[in-house]
């Protein structure tokens, strides 16, 4: 789980995911109060980096839980952010997992991805982005780059399930071909790009399952997901996804509480 803000959301996703062992990164620059997450029997805390919003300090801190998840017996990793929030009972997630056998679940879309924009997704990797002043990364527009390793880029979501023989692979793959990891060091919103790629361009790309783990809603034009409401919910659970972001409110988890299980 990446979180930055907001530790009662994040503390109410660990409860409902509970007995489930939970790595959990927060910002560097956050200042979020993490006492109660600390001292839970389930919880590891990553070790923090400073993260910039699309930029690749993101997938630094995913990779640094994959080797926690390899040193354990779970058989599938799950990426969440602090703000997301199951659309299922935690019985029907393990009988989605189990179901999954070796196979991971991650959107894997080969560039150009239309709602990507006019340039399909080449823009972020063509240019160098770094820290900028505002929210947004700065752009350098030097050279044209090329893909290493004679990549094909692919992208999609940040949020995935991913099986213990492709976590493995990752890490292999990325300590054998450095270059790979230094080049998306500077591209826009890399998480949602360097490990999709990585698969979809291996031999294991067959055993990834490409429908959609987890539910956003985006309006036209803009980068972030809508927060979503009451009203929002009827389209989330309709969606097939096991999980949704981004949610901002009690009101609205009790409510998904209560469509999920009636009983509570």
């Amino acid at each position: 789980m990446l979180a930055h803000k907001r530790p009662d959301l994040l503390s109410r996703l660990v409860d409902v995911l509970a007995p489930a062992p939970v790595a959990v990164h927060v910002d560097a620059r956050s200042d979020m109060a993490l006492d109660e997450l600390e001292h839970r029997s389930n919880v590891t805390m990553a070790p923090r980096r400073p993260c910039h919003w699309g930029l690749y300090e993101v997938v630094a801190a995913t990779l640094d839980a994959l080797p926690w998840f390899l040193a354990g017996d779970a058989s599938h990793l799950i990426a969440l952010s602090g703000q997301c929030y199951p659309l299922v009972s935690q019985p029907a997630v393990v009988e989605h997992l189990a179901g999954l056998g070796e196979r991971s679940q991650m959107r894997m879309l080969p560039f150009p991805i239309e709602k990507w924009g006019p340039a399909g997704g080449y823009d972020r990797v063509k240019h160098h982005y770094l820290p900028g002043r505002g929210m947004r990364p700065g752009r350098l527009t030097l050279l044209p780059r090329r893909m290493p390793a004679g990549l094909h880029p692919h992208g999609g979501s940040a949020y995935w399930c991913l099986a213990r023989r492709h976590a493995a692979y990752i890490l292999g793959y990325l300590k054998e071909r450095p270059a790979v990891p230094r080049f998306y060091r500077t591209t826009f919103a890399p998480d949602e790009m360097m490990l999709q790629t990585i698969l979809a361009n291996s031999a294991h790309a067959a055993e990834v399952v490409g429908a959609p783990f987890s539910y956003s809603a985006f309006k036209a034009g803009h980068a972030n997901p809508d927060i979503l409401g009451v009203e929002d919910l009827a389209a989330a659970l309709a969606s097939g996804a096991l999980f949704a972001r981004k949610f901002e409110d009690h009101d609205v988890l009790d409510a998904l509480d209560a469509a999920i299980d009636p009983r509570r």
